[in-house]
């Protein structure tokens, strides 16, 4: 078979292509890399765009790499995928497990890359149908979101230019073959904050108690929201970490009885968000007030990150585009899960759209509608299937965004 065979609607599809990518995927997924240490996996994925026939820059913020190949004047679209892993133990069982421990590729990086190889590839072969310029971005340091601001610090849009519109897929729940897609508001806004609570006076008065009743009182946040489906807060409790990035306290006074909160904050609207951060601070400060806690809790911020809305008018081309190819197509929620890139294409205000890729997740308690929190111990139940699923769909939303040859 050849490797671009006929998608069976005239335009190239995924073909022979697939098992390659297959085997390229269980190489990244029993290989991850945590963020900005993405140097294998990015030396990889740079020497396969090279072979495309793309021009491709490395260490593009850190650890980044882009890859663009232009054909003739058009628009420019942006297409993503992470590279880096998180510090997950996998426990999957999988013939093609992590061989490092504490790292695994839990989120689907490694999916999204082999699909976004793949788009590229049946994009280069179909170039005759287009026009335009095709940028695509193999995101560092998603996990952190610390890749997003190092691609900004590194001149992303100077060196590589801005794009008409940017798109991507997330690896989710939905049934294998199914892509999930709607406009409006996608993927959550994210807000890590971390606090410490102190002790007070009194002999009977435990810190640990304080911020347990914090948490629980933290927890009843959303149910405040006119629409509490807008908000989600997880809060607990955590003993004082190695990391300073997570922990205000003053770790040289042992005399100092305290208690550590981190507190996640997932949210669908401006509004709604600036309401719960504040609804957080203040309820921190009443019940440490309400407590008698002889200091003020310490509270900041360890981590903002904008959500990803969907561009309305990008979201139906790209639906059009799908249908067109004859995908089943599914319309979710909005998710949880909050995507680094959103911090990237808010710098530019880049119209943009985000789908849900398909793929039986092995995973707890898995959401059927592909929302709710972050997939862990990610792996698509059917590889090939996923494959040329994601392949199909980045391709069609990217050939439908571009100029048509002439």
């Amino acid at each position: 078979m050849a490797e671009h065979a006929d998608s069976g609607r005239g335009r190239p599809g995924p073909g022979g292509a697939v098992p390659a990518l297959a085997r390229l995927y269980r190489a990244l997924h029993a290989h991850p890399e945590p963020a900005f240490e993405e140097h294998r996996t990015a030396a990889e994925i740079a020497e396969r765009c090279s072979r495309l026939g793309y021009a491709v820059t490395d260490r593009v913020g850190r650890t980044g790499v882009v890859a663009t190949l232009a054909n003739g004047p058009g628009p420019t679209v942006l297409l993503t995928a992470g590279l880096d892993a998180p510090p997950v133990t996998e426990l999957t069982g999988l013939p093609y497990s992590s061989v490092h421990d504490g790292v695994m590729h839990a989120r689907g990086h490694d999916m999204h890359m082999v699909c976004l190889l793949g788009a590229m590839r049946a994009l280069t072969a179909g170039r005759a149908r287009w026009r335009g310029r095709l940028v695509c971005l193999f995101q560092p340091a998603t996990e952190t979101g610390r890749g997003a601001q190092a691609l900004l610090g590194d001149g992303l849009y100077e060196r590589f230019g801005r794009p008409a519109v940017a798109l991507g897929q997330r690896l989710s729940a939905l049934p294998p073959g199914t892509v999930g897609c709607r406009p409006g508001q996608r993927f959550a806004a994210c807000d890590v904050l971390s606090a410490t609570v102190y002790g007070s006076v009194r002999p009977d008065f435990a810190p640990a108690e304080l911020a347990a009743a914090i948490v629980r009182r933290l927890h009843r946040i959303p149910d405040a929201i006119p629409d509490p489906g807008m908000a989600h807060v997880d809060a607990g409790l955590f003993s004082t970490p190695r990391d300073p990035l997570y922990s205000g306290a003053d770790h040289n006074s042992e005399a100092v009885a305290q208690a550590h909160i981190l507190i996640n904050a997932r949210t669908f609207q401006e509004s709604v968000r600036t309401r719960v951060l504040s609804a957080i601070v203040r309820a921190i400060h009443l019940e440490a007030l309400s407590a008698g806690a002889d200091r003020v809790p310490e509270i900041r911020q360890v981590r903002s990150l904008p959500g990803i809305g969907n561009d309305p008018p990008l979201t139906e081309r790209t639906l059009t585009a799908f249908t067109a190819r004859g995908m089943a197509v599914i319309r979710p929620g909005p998710c949880a899960e909050n995507l680094a890139m959103g911090r990237v294409l808010a710098a530019t205000d880049t119209p943009a759209c985000f789908w849900l890729l398909g793929g039986g997740l092995v995973m707890p308690e898995a959401e059927p509608d592909g929302a709710g929190t972050p997939a862990l111990f990610c792996a698509p139940s059917r590889i090939e299937p996923t494959i040329a699923t994601g392949t199909r769909a980045l391709t069609a939303a990217a050939t439908r965004c571009l100029g048509a040859a002439a």
